[in-house]
C-alpha cells in the first residue's frame, strides 16, 4: 500500500493527461476507420439495396442499424450477408480496447484526487473512492469543497487548511485580513479592495 501512494504521489498527471488523450484519439480513429473498413461489406451492401428500393434518407440510417444488429449476430438480411466469425472476433477485440482505455481514463482521475487529497492535507482514500464511483462528479466537488475549506499559498501554489496560519509546504504566511475590516487580503495588496484602507504589506519583488 505504502508503494501504490509513493507511486501516486510522484505521478506528473498533466503530462499523463496529454499523452493519455493522443492516444485516445489516436485509438479511436483507428477504431473507427477499422470497423468501417471490416464491415464495408455489409455497409455498402446494405445501403444500396435500400437505395434501390427508393426508401427515403431518414429511413435508410433506422434500416441500416437493424441490418447491421442482424448481421453481426450471425444472421444474413437479403442480399446483405453475415458478418464473419473471425471480423467479429476482431471488432470484439477493438471494444475491448477502447473499453480498458475507457478504464484507464478512469482509475487516473480518481488517482489525481487521491493525489491532489493527500497534497491539500484531506482524506486521500475518502477522494479515491469518490473518484472510482463519480469521476468528473467528484473532480467537481473536490475543486468547490477545497477551495471553501482550503486556502492556495500565493508563493508556491500549494494548498493548506483556511485556519493555517502558515503554508504547509513552503512556509509562508497564510491569511492576511485587513486591519479594518477583516477582509482576506491577496499578497502584496497595499489597499484593502473591499474598505480602501491601508493594509500595511510591504511590496516584495516577485519571482
Amino acid at each position: 500500500m505504502t508503494t501504490l501512494h509513493n507511486e501516486i504521489m510522484n505521478w506528473d498527471f498533466k503530462r499523463i493527461a496529454k499523452n493519455y488523450a493522443i492516444l485516445a484519439v489516436v485509438a479511436a480513429l483507428v477504431a473507427g476507420c477499422l470497423s468501417v473498413f471490416l464491415l464495408w461489406p455489409q455497409l455498402s451492401g446494405a445501403w444500396s439495396d435500400m437505395a434501390q428500393a427508393g426508401m427515403p434518407l431518414a429511413w435508410r440510417f433506422e434500416g441500416l442499424e437493424e441490418i447491421m444488429e442482424w448481421s453481426l449476430a450471425g444472421y444474413s438480411i437479403g442480399t446483405v450477408g453475415a458478418v464473419s466469425l473471425g471480423t467479429r472476433t476482431l471488432l470484439l477485440v477493438v471494444g475491448l480496447v477502447l473499453l480498458a482505455l475507457a478504464a484507464g481514463y478512469w482509475l487516473l482521475v480518481a488517482g489525481w484526487l487521491y493525489q491532489q487529497a493527500v497534497r491539500s492535507d484531506m482524506n486521500g482514500v475518502l477522494w479515491l473512492l469518490l473518484g472510482l464511483v463519480g469521476n468528473l462528479a467528484a473532480v467537481v466537488l473536490f475543486i468547490v469543497y477545497r477551495s471553501v475549506t482550503h486556502v492556495a499559498c500565493d508563493d508556491c501554489g500549494g494548498w493548506s487548511p483556511k485556519d493555517a496560519g502558515y503554508c504547509r509546504h513552503c512556509g509562508a504566511a497564510l491569511g492576511k485580513n485587513c486591519p479594518v475590516c477583516g477582509e482576506p487580503l491577496r499578497r502584496n495588496d497595499r489597499y484593502c479592495s473591499h474598505c480602501g484602507a491601508v493594509t500595511n504589506q510591504a511590496e516584495e519583488p516577485a519571482f
